[in-house]
């Protein structure tokens, strides 16, 4: 019997994916200063408000979606008894605080629940990371550093949103801002509401089968039995020749198997969360590989 080494590629990245971590770092916690439970007040959870002159920020319990509290928009007139906003005048509130991601902690993920309706592409809620020497103005909105949707709005029950946020703001701080947003006409109440903030970064690493000489053994049988692997975090292998289909982009990962005495093997592969997957077969030991 002989044994096949098999490299499988992916050309486009993964996306909702585990992410091996070898330590985790809490930066905002939900179910404290991240769902506005540490306190009745914005400054209490340690973050600033800077609210336009109607359909303001406020912490409180009028909606929710865990917990005792949450943050949401209101106008003066009940003054976060409710959760509306009036639209014949354009409006853009803020709040904020900085954050400080460690250096070396390369995976960094910002989740929120969020609901609320407004008005399609007009009254909506935005969110950004940017410098510590952007503050924002109430009443205005920012220019540039938006991450996430480009409109969070029309959603009438809780939405879970995760947003991953690029490995080069390790080892810096950044000030993280969710703003409201609504024009002078037309839009349909709730207005926006999100709870349940949480900010975390981790040291990730590359899969375990991310080199030929720990690739992943697989096992023969007569029907093909499903697993989920992933290459994110994945490494381009060095010294092995490039595979010569699928338009490798680097990013591999490994699994062996042995051929059984017929010669015949099939691989099947199922795409959870993939695009363009390609294969490539090599023969030999995990230090001197030939595509067959």
């Amino acid at each position: 019997m002989s044994k096949k080494v098999i490299r499988i590629l992916f050309l486009i990245a993964l996306f909702f994916l585990k992410i091996n971590a070898l330590h985790a770092t809490v930066i905002i916690n939900p179910t404290g200063n991240g769902g506005f439970e540490s306190g009745a007040t914005f400054a209490l959870n340690n973050w600033t408000a800077l609210n336009d002159a109607n359909n303001k920020w406020y912490v409180g319990t009028f909606a929710k979606c865990n917990g005792t509290n949450a943050v949401y928009i209101d106008v003066n007139a009940t003054l976060g008894a409710a959760n509306n906003y009036v639209n014949g005048t354009a409006h853009v509130s803020h709040f904020y605080r900085d954050v400080t991601f460690p250096a070396g902690e390369n995976s960094i993920t910002l989740t929120f629940n969020y609901k609320g309706q407004g008005e399609a592409f007009y009254d909506y809620m935005n969110v950004f990371l940017v410098g510590t020497g952007t503050t924002p103005i109430a009443g205005v909105q920012l220019a540039s550093g938006r991450i996430g949707n480009t409109y969070y709005n029309l959603v009438s029950t809780c939405t879970s949103e995760t947003i991953n946020i690029p490995a080069s703001y390790a080892g810096t701080t950044q000030r993280l801002v969710f703003s409201w947003i609504n024009d002078n006409s037309f839009g349909t109440n709730p207005a926006m509401m999100i709870d349940d903030i949480s900010l975390t970064s981790a040291v990730a690493v590359p899969p375990v089968n991310d080199d030929p000489c720990f690739a992943t053994a697989l096992t023969v049988g007569g029907s093909c039995v499903l697993s989920t692997f992933t290459n994110s975090l994945a490494t381009n292998t060095a010294g092995v020749s490039t595979p010569s289909c699928g338009g490798y982009l680097g990013g591999d990962v490994w699994f062996t198997v042995v051929v059984p005495p017929s010669g015949a093997i099939n691989f099947d592969s199922k795409g959870i969360a993939m695009n363009d997957g390609a294969m490539a077969v090599y023969s030999g030991t995990c230090g001197a590989l030939t595509e067959i």
